[in-house]
Formats: C-alpha cells, sequence, structure tokens
C-alpha cells in the first residue's frame, strides 16, 4: 500500500519525536535520602551544556559541575544496604558514551558531594562501586568504596588490573623479565596469537603503559604499548 507524502511525513514526525523524548534529562526523582522516613524529591535545575548543574533537595540546594558534558540524568542509589539512606546521583553520558557520576548524600540539612566516578556503576548496596572504565581497547575495573567517616568515595587501587585481550603479533618483539630489566624473556613469533593480560598503570601516562603478555607457548613477559602498538594487530581500539 502506498502512503502519501503528508502521511510519510507525518510518520517521520512521530518517530522523531519519539527519539527527541527518548533523549530528553531526567530531572527528578523520589526517595527516603535522609533515613527519616519521609519520602523526598531531588530536582536538578540550571542544568548548561558546560556540565554544571544545580541539585535540590526541598530548601536545600548544592551547585555541581560534571566534567564530560551535560547533565541528562538524576537516580536514587543505595550504596549501603545496612544503613538507612539513599544517594543521589547525578550523570552525564558525555560526547561518546564517556559516562560520568557525581554522587551525593543528603543528610536532611545539606548535600554533601561523595565523589566522581567515570564510566558504568555496578552498585550492589555493599558499600562498594565497580566501574568500568574504557582504557583504549580494553576495559579497567576500579573499585570504590564509601567511607562513612570522610563522606567520600575512595578509589582502591590495584597494583596491576587484568585485561584479558588478544591480539596478532604483526611484526616480531620481545617480552621482558621486568618493567625495568633488559633481560629478554622471549621474541614473540610473528602471525601467533598472544594475550595481554594485565597492565600497570602506575606511570600514570596514557599511551605508554607496561603490559604483561603471554606468548604462545605460555611464557609471560613485559612489553611497553607505545614500543609494540604497530607490531600487534587486532586490538579493538576506540576512543
Amino acid at each position: 500500500m502506498k502512503r502519501s507524502p503528508a502521511a510519510v511525513l507525518f510518520i517521520c514526525f512521530l518517530l522523531c519525536g519519539a527519539a527527541a523524548s527518548a533523549q530528553e534529562a531526567v530531572t527528578s526523582c523520589k526517595g527516603d535520602f535522609d533515613g527519616d522516613g519521609k519520602q523526598e524529591e531531588a530536582v536538578l535545575s540550571r542544568i548548561a551544556e558546560d556540565g554544571s548543574f544545580t541539585l535540590s533537595v526541598g530548601n536545600v540546594s548544592a551547585k555541581g559541575k560534571l566534567e564530560n558534558g551535560e547533565a541528562d540524568l538524576v537516580k536514587k542509589v543505595d550504596i549501603d544496604s545496612s544503613d538507612k539512606t539513599r544517594e543521589i546521583a547525578v550523570h552525564t553520558s558525555g560526547p561518546s558514551d564517556d559516562n560520568e557520576w557525581l554522587f551525593y548524600r543528603f543528610d536532611g540539612k545539606s548535600l554533601v558531594e561523595l565523589g566522581r566516578i567515570f564510566g558504568s556503576c555496578d552498585i550492589a548496596g555493599n558499600g562498594i562501586i565497580i566501574a568500568d572504565q574504557w582504557m583504549g581497547f580494553w576495559i579497567k575495573k576500579e573499585k570504590f568504596i564509601l567511607d562513612d567517616t570522610a563522606k567520600k568515595l575512595k578509589a582502591v587501587p590495584q597494583q596491576f588490573y587484568f585485561v584479558g585481550v588478544e591480539a596478532k603479533v604483526k611484526k616480531s618483539f620481545p617480552i621482558f623479565r621486568t618493567r625495568t630489566s633488559k633481560e629478554v624473556v622471549a621474541n614473540l613469533m610473528e602471525g601467533s596469537t598472544v594475550l595481554f593480560v594485565a597492565s600497570d598503570l602506575s606511570s600514570g601516562d596514557y599511551g605508554d603503559e607496561w603490559y604483561l603478555i603471554r606468548s604462545k607457548t605460555g611464557l609471560l613477559g613485559w612489553a611497553n604499548i607505545a614500543r609494540i602498538q604497530e607490531k600487534v594487530e587486532g586490538l579493538p581500539w576506540a576512543d
């Protein structure tokens, strides 16, 4: 059955309207945030493209700012189900699914910023948040704990971070016994498949990390990504 141009335009209008509605910010949520047995409403206002916003619960308000873009969601979360309080999370997906969260606690008199976390968050209610953070070609698992005394979310750094991504050796290169030694464990064979097991992020320089790599024969050694990036293929690089 043929549709008239007017009908087609009307359908497009409905679809576009639905898509726009789906992208509208969620600017309020309800919950017993301070544990007094009464429901409060958290409201986002003065939302700006630079990431700034105002969060209000009743007559109490606080100004905040997201680094990755305009706030698009406020929601109730329960970081620690053993207490009576519920936290408030303000979110932006950023320009390219660059998730960022600002967490707040309302005590009935003030809004306290608990901390900022980048990535997708798993909140199980045990006082711990596990964040999935994209690292160029792999996902870093970062742990945060809620320190009630300091009223802050604190990261629990790991010496090494699990990677678990395979790649193919395009050009042979050595892996070393340690990150600081020149003692070669193996020269990885061209065409072989290797596993990036773990990463050392202690340098703090993105693009200059050391990776623990397992060879096809099961040997483990370290290599710097800046020196081998062009010698491997198949890593799922993305911004």
